[in-house]
């Protein structure tokens, strides 16, 4: 199997996606909410294509330690956006400036945010309180966190039952237009239209050919194309990529019926760069400036939204400057170390089992 190793310009593609998002609660671009799925389909690469190393150097996936690094890695920088976010709104509450009953909603709120079912209460349309869901946007972390709990033990399940790359393809494909399928259905049936942006399964399809793409690199079985034509994918994948977060037009239909290509072309982006990495595109995403972005780009989102104009009452850029600062200190300050101090923690748990044996 090909190895993955570190791409700096996988960052690259992190930080057009936080890009896109911003500019979309930002009101500056339309499409711009696509970001999130740039990110589910890159999720789903990543984590299939680290899973798939894991099972041939060890011939098994742990899934405890798996679901352990996702909580070193996602949990410090949510706990404390949730926090900050109880003490700030819980000031305000003391003072005067907001209603027991709006601050009553956003500490439910806080609460779908730290289950991770914060897509299921806006599918749903149950807890939606006032105080404007300031913290709806957490939406797709639980949209993940549901991904990492159901796809791990099922490749896991495929891969010891040895059920072969190409039928593991096909499998994939039929999971993405079959989710796919139902967000069109549930468009047709006139389902809310929170039921069809946040449900799981109305939305995963893009986590699903991430999957796909991490199957069908990893067991090489995409075809092998010269590193001229990649090249010239590559620019046309972004291209594609960047005009449809930009276009303007009825958002609604571009969502329900294009967003399963649109998904396609970010994982053919991804590929293009992991296999050229010394295309124009790929070298753009690995500029320092872009992959910095790129890095702290979990943290833009948890502070990003909460701090938009209309949400906080900030300027623009004023928004932006805090963004960044916040998101600098979540990931400099509490991320990292965490992840830094179970990472110790596990090397050292695997010294003292290998002395024990």
């Amino acid at each position: 199997m090909a190895r993955l190793g570190y791409q700096p310009s996988l960052n690259g593609v992190r930080a057009l996606a936080i890009a896109a998002v911003m500019l979309s609660h930002a009101g500056v671009m339309t499409g711009g909410f696509l970001g999130v799925d740039v990110f589910f389909v890159l999720s789903g690469f990543l984590i299939t294509a680290l899973l798939l190393e894991e099972w041939e150097t060890r011939l098994t996936i742990e899934l405890r330690a798996f679901y352990r690094r996702r909580a070193a890695r996602l949990l410090p920088g949510l706990a404390l956006l949730l926090g900050f976010v109880v003490l700030l709104v819980g000031g305000t509450y003391a003072a005067g400036g907001v209603t027991a009953q709006s601050f009553d909603a956003l500490l439910r709120q806080c609460v779908y945010g730290g289950l991770y079912v914060m897509n299921l209460v806006k599918a749903l349309g149950t807890g939606i309180e006032p105080f404007h869901m300031k913290l709806a946007y957490l939406w797709s972390l639980a949209e993940e966190e549901q991904f990492y709990l159901l796809w791990p033990p099922l490749l896991l399940l495929a891969l010891r039952r040895r059920l072969p790359m190409r039928r593991l393809v096909l499998w994939l494909i039929a999971a993405s237009v079959a989710l796919a399928g139902s967000r069109v259905a549930s468009y047709q049936l006139g389902a809310s239209w929170e039921w069809i942006i946040s449900s799981p399964q109305t939305r995963s399809d893009p986590l699903a050919v991430g999957c796909l793409t991490a199957v069908a690199w990893k067991s090489g079985l995409l075809p092998a194309v010269r590193a001229r034509v990649l090249s010239t994918v590559g620019v046309v994948a972004l291209v594609l990529l960047v005009g449809a977060m930009a276009a303007e037009g009825d958002s609604e239909i571009g969502l329900v019926y294009g967003l399963l290509p649109f998904a396609v072309t970010a994982a053919v982006l991804l590929v293009t760069i992991i296999e050229h990495d010394r295309s124009p595109v790929a070298r753009l995403f690995a500029t320092g400036p872009v992959v910095f972005v790129g890095r702290i780009s979990y943290s833009l989102y948890l502070w990003h939204a909460f701090l938009m104009p209309g949400r906080a009452g900030l300027g623009l850029a004023l928004t932006v400057v805090l963004s960044f600062a916040f998101a600098f200190v979540s990931y400099r300050y509490i991320e990292t170390p965490c992840r830094r101090k179970f990472a110790v923690r596990r090397r050292l748990a695997q010294v003292a089992a290998t002395a024990a044996a």
